[in-house]
């Protein structure tokens, strides 16, 4: 099974910072590699990605910034959402949320750590929820 997913950057940066492998940030990552999940991605979210990945305060070396970014393309999906005014606590979620909430046709998620910059929704999850869920539809089939 397929699942498509939009990554919040603090998602990334978790992956990145931990020393923990089994933390459900690395899983997804993993995920990703393994073509279980496919990310949805736009323009302005690559950007957003490169831009916090290389701050000097997570001296997260430039070769894996740029191979996250890589990853995204080989195995992600580019989707640029329409604009629409919405009221979020950081505007610069607005992009993020709109790719999800606009691909609700493949049953995106919209995974972050910061579960109250966003909307309630069904589909804005937490990186153990969804990890859960398809650790869960693996172990059914």
């Amino acid at each position: 099974m397929r699942y498509y997913v939009v990554i919040d950057t603090n998602i990334l940066v978790s992956a990145l910072l931990t020393s923990n492998p089994d933390s459900p940030t690395v899983k997804i990552l993993k995920l990703i590699s393994e073509g279980i999940l496919t990310p949805l991605y736009s323009e302005y979210l690559l950007a957003e990605y490169h831009e916090v990945l290389t701050r000097s305060k997570f001296a997260i070396p430039t070769a894996l910034c740029n191979g996250i970014v890589a990853m995204f393309l080989e195995y992600g999906m580019d989707f640029e959402p329409v604009l629409v005014d919405l009221d979020l606590p950081d505007k610069d979620d607005i992009p993020i949320f709109l790719i999800a909430d606009q691909t609700r046709d493949y049953r995106t998620y919209l995974v972050t750590g910061n579960l109250k910059h966003f909307p309630e929704r069904e589909f804005v999850i937490s990186p153990k929820t969804l990890v859960d869920i398809i650790e869960n539809d693996i172990s059914t089939q």
